[in-house]
């Protein structure tokens, strides 16, 4: 309502008039800073929302990933032991191929031996045959002809 020159008489009727415009100014600001009010409050009450919606979304993340963590803590847990069974066996495997490796040190000794003792088995068995050979050729030279 616009506002009226107040008249230069200022009689009771127009001093109310003026104090109903001033209430009604007043009202009207009051209005317009509690709707202000309203549209913060619905800006908050949304924005907690967005906020609420943004909270549940990383807890379900979160706890996505507090699953995979101890899946991995039990797979990290299980291939510590895997590991530590194949350190065993590769001890087991190593101290094997020691022992082997000796045991092949000595066959290999006693195949040197075995050669050598079938070389002087030969040189032997030469020399018998040379000998039985020379006695078969002689067997009855001159007593052969009687």
């Amino acid at each position: 309502m616009p506002k009226k020159e107040p008249p230069q008489d200022g009689s009771r009727l127009d001093r109310i008039e003026r104090a109903l415009e001033h209430l009604l100014e007043s009202q009207a600001k009051q209005e317009t800073r509690l709707d202000r009010f309203e549209r913060a409050l619905e800006h908050l009450l949304e924005s907690q929302a967005r906020q609420e919606t943004r909270l549940d979304r990383f807890e379900r993340r979160h706890e996505a990933y507090e699953r995979r963590q101890e899946a991995y803590e039990r797979r990290q847990e299980a291939f510590q032991q895997d590991l530590q069974q194949l350190l065993k066996a590769q001890i087991v495997l190593t101290d094997a191929q020691r022992k082997m490796a000796e045991q092949l040190g000595r066959l290999g000794d006693q195949l040197l031996e075995l050669t050598e003792a079938q070389l002087r088995t030969d040189g032997r068995l030469n020399t018998l045959i040379q000998v039985v050979d020379g006695i078969v050729r002689n067997w009855g030279g001159p007593h052969r002809g009687k």
